[in-house]
């Protein structure tokens, strides 16, 4: 068992003496815990000031001004770097296989241009449906949905259709993407899109199927 903290991690070496009353304590290496730094750069190129981090979903502040960021106090073993900028596509890192006292210090993460999704929800007539629930899920390669881990706009992973029926997603990373829609009165409907990087796809309307 290793425990990570305040810069060191604890792996208990060879017993010496077994516990047992009077007997001398266990002997305990003290070895410095795994890190990582590095630099985030903008979709431009240019350092990305004050980019948001997190590493397993757990913040670890910003980068500075010139878009670095150091996490110094690391488990062993594998990890996920997060990173979120304002005007930019949100990105993941694997940090793989990091052991005790190692320090990487020169990863550097490149974001994307954002991309953006619209459309519009209709009925069977072909008029806009107004407040029609809106949700996208993530899809891998072999097509399973799951939830994104970062948030689009205000609403996050959902929103509802304006008086037309239209709705829009934006701040997407380049990939696969599934879009459903509902409504009570007027059925629920689905179809799945492509993102490239910074890319806005207006999507054809969306037809609900009322419910039977």
């Amino acid at each position: 068992m290793s425990v990570a903290g305040n810069d060191l991690a604890c792996e208990p070496t060879e017993v010496l003496h077994e516990a047992a009353a009077g007997a001398a304590p266990k002997e305990v290496k003290l070895s410095k815990a795994p890190s990582v730094a590095g630099r985030i750069l903008d979709p431009h190129g240019l350092p990305a000031v004050g980019a948001f981090l997190a590493v397993d979903g757990l913040g670890i502040g910003a980068t500075d001004t010139e878009g670095r960021f150091a996490s110094r106090s690391l488990a062993p073993g594998d990890h996920v770097l997060s990173v979120q900028l304002r005007g930019a596509a949100p990105a993941s890192v694997r940090v793989d296989g990091l052991r005790l006292g190692e320090a990487r210090e020169e990863l550097t993460v490149r974001l994307m241009a954002p991309a953006s999704l619209s459309g519009r929800i209709i009925d069977s007539k072909g008029i806009g449906v107004a407040g029609a629930r809106v949700k996208f899920e993530c899809l891998d390669a072999d097509g399973n949905a799951y939830s994104p881990w970062w948030e689009s706009g205000p609403t996050g992973d959902r929103t509802e259709t304006d008086a037309e029926g239209r709705f829009r997603f934006e701040g997407f990373p380049p990939g696969m993407y599934r879009l459903e829609a509902r409504s009570r009165a007027r059925g629920r409907a689905s179809q799945d899109a492509s993102l490239s990087e910074g890319q806005s796809l207006q999507l054809p309307d969306l037809r609900l199927e009322e419910p039977r």
